[in-house]
């Protein structure tokens, strides 16, 4: 690249970075180019694809998306200079044109709306927010920055996950608000002008109710829960039951108990490998999360999670019980399995 011409750059929390020519790897993975140390980001997230006068976005099929200008990429997609991207919940900025290498140069963002503001102002010229330094920290950012402490027992004790500097690149979310799939203060590219590798779709069925990083449940309320599976997966035994003979013969217990136990097995293992959740569950707002805070757990884990239940039930539920004892709220199961129950607000 020529001395005299212009060099991208990408603005991320009040920092600038020059992109030098070719690929830049961006992901949570301690390996990538440029490491976001934020659970809403893959380990392995998007490639930046950098060149004299072309820069692309690839979105490396990525849990929580990658977004451009509020929109959602799909695949490759070019980029222009100006343009707003979102990470998972990290945004950032794309920009061109020739900088002092003075920190005073770079910009800032508020933190209400994520526009841009320049440095020094006391209000968002974009919504009027004031701008400050310091402020406390929201249940999101606590867990986004839990790269030590797992996510379900930071937000059993946020106090100790508030206390936790920030990591050298994050977002400037204003509290839960981060997680809208939205840039409300990003002016859209014109719709001749899109490229069809960004989309604007309804959100994939069961998104709106699995927000992420949710708050690990109390023990009364995963009862609850247990309660109210209980009661109608009894109910179908109890059907099965009887039409086999009856409770009272011994084919038909067998029957009610085999059946009981299948459907536990059956809800349990898909529910919380698929959704994160049973219909129990669902009723009292309690998801299976994995340890980065995201409802569903997958088959491996919701298979050792079931062995673990019937091993929380052998120790005379001590093993339940430990979700009401410990810090981190989780029962035996959740631990064997590397999840936690987290409940929605």
């Amino acid at each position: 690249m020529a001395a005299d011409a212009e060099r991208w750059y990408l603005e991320l929390d009040e920092r600038r970075i020059e992109l030098e020519p070719g690929e830049l790897v961006i992901g949570r993975e301690p390996g990538a180019d440029l490491v976001l140390d934020d659970a809403t980001v893959s380990r392995h997230h998007a490639i930046l694809s950098v060149a004299a006068e072309r820069v692309t976005l690839q979105d490396l099929d990525s849990s929580n998306g990658s977004f451009v200008n509020g929109r959602r990429l799909r695949g490759e997609g070019d980029l222009a200079a100006g343009d707003r991207l979102r990470l998972g919940r990290i945004r950032m900025a794309l920009v061109r044109g020739h900088f002092e290498a003075d920190a005073s140069t770079a910009r800032h963002f508020c933190v209400s709306c994520g526009a841009a503001v320049p440095a020094g102002s006391a209000a968002c010229p974009n919504c009027g927010a004031a701008q400050s330094g310091d402020r406390p920290l929201s249940r999101s950012e606590a867990v986004a920055m839990s790269e030590v402490m797992p996510v379900g027992e930071a937000l059993a004790a946020p106090s100790l996950a508030m206390q936790r500097t920030l990591p050298a690149f994050t977002a400037w979310p204003a509290g839960e608000a981060a997680l809208e799939d939205d840039d409300t203060a990003a002016a859209p590219r014109p719709i001749e002008e899109t490229p069809e590798a960004f989309v604007e779709e309804p959100p994939e069925r069961g998104e709106e109710s699995r927000p992420l990083f949710l708050p690990a449940a109390r023990f009364v309320v995963r009862l609850a829960a247990a309660a109210a599976d209980a009661v109608w997966i009894g109910g179908v035994a109890l059907l099965a039951s009887i039409a086999a003979g009856g409770p009272q013969t011994e084919l038909g217990r067998a029957v009610g108990l085999g059946i009981g136990l299948a459907v536990w097995a059956a809800v349990g293992f898909v529910g919380w490998s698929r959704t994160g959740t049973t219909p129990g569950k669902r009723l009292f707002g309690l998801w299976v999360c994995d340890l980065d805070g995201v409802p569903g757990i997958g088959p491996r884990r919701a298979a050792i999670r079931l062995v673990g239940c019937l091993l929380s039930a052998a120790t005379l539920g001590l093993g339940y019980l430990r979700a009401g004892l410990s810090v981190d709220r989780r029962a035996l199961h959740d631990r064997l399995a590397g999840c936690y129950v987290g409940k929605k607000a």
